[in-house]
């Protein structure tokens, strides 16, 4: 607690990639306060589940920071992979 008696704290939820975790997704983003949406750069295309988390986030306006990781793999493409988030209306 802070002097003002608000409980302030920061709550970790890490969803499982599997798509038929929709729900917990679901779950997840209607009590965050910010989201961190992980993409692999390895990736030829978004996966469902990903597509799925950023529709929860951006439904409930929950502010979203992404990252793109497995850069440093052989067959990364973060150019790529930025597009695609691009095509979805995610990064402008």
């Amino acid at each position: 607690d802070n002097e003002g008696g608000e409980v302030v704290g920061t709550t970790f939820l890490d969803t499982p990639g599997h798509v038929h975790f929709y729900q917990m997704r679901e779950d997840s983003a209607r009590v965050a306060t910010a989201g961190l949406l992980v993409v692999a750069s390895d990736e030829r295309e978004l996966q469902e589940q990903t597509i799925e988390s950023i529709n929860c986030l951006l439904d409930m306006d929950v502010p979203l920071v992404v990252a793109i990781n497995k850069i440093d793999k052989k067959d990364a493409n973060p150019k790529h992979t930025r597009a695609l988030l691009e095509e979805i209306g995610l990064l402008g």
